[in-house]
């Protein structure tokens, strides 16, 4: 009896210690503005941005004027899901962000007959830049920019900032920089 006893208790010690471990790793899930946000390990954050409207793409950036290409690619046309996407206020860690400059809002133009190809439109307040030996200065709208093409991985990346706003298009598929760079001036 006193053996089973011990065995007993020497058992629940280990669910226990296994339990805490198990718990310790387990991840903070919050949601705010139906972005969903995972916090793991030391700050660690995934978001999973959600699916609004227009109407509330502008409502949720109205730190910035939200605008949206005029120009695009022959066959491409708006995907009826926008993305809206934002950081937590805060890490683990003790790391404050500012929402308000870090949240986002991306467009995604598609090609019902190249279903591999996309060009994403985002903006957001914070200011971004593109960098790497394959990224050169270009003229977007009469302010400087950066595009960045892989032509291993058949993308394009095109980085403009005004007005405290940036600008980004993100291109998959078989895009001339000049076709990019007139998505980009079409911008208002």
């Amino acid at each position: 009896m006193k053996k089973s006893v011990i065995t007993i208790a020497a058992s629940l010690v280990v669910v226990s210690v296994i339990g805490i471990s198990t718990y310790a790793d387990i991840p903070e899930v919050t949601e705010h503005n139906g972005v969903e946000q995972t916090v793991t390990g030391e700050g660690t954050v995934k978001t999973d941005p959600t699916i609004v409207t227009e109407k509330q793409a502008e409502k949720l950036m109205s730190n910035i004027e939200v605008k949206m290409p005029t120009y695009t690619p022959e066959g491409y046309k708006l995907s009826k899901d926008v993305l809206y996407d934002e950081p937590p206020e805060q890490f683990n860690n003790g790391v404050k962000t500012d929402v308000e400059v870090h949240k986002q809002i991306q467009f995604r133009y598609l090609n019902d007959s190249k279903p591999e190809s996309y060009i994403d439109y985002i903006t957001k307040e914070a200011e971004v830049q593109a960098f790497g030996d394959d990224t050169e200065k270009v003229t977007v709208q009469g302010v400087e920019g950066q595009i960045s093409v892989n032509e291993d991985a058949n993308n394009t990346l095109l980085v403009w900032n005004e007005n405290n706003q940036s600008h980004m298009l993100v291109a998959q598929g078989d895009f001339s920089k000049e076709e990019i760079l007139k998505m980009a001036d079409s911008v208002q």
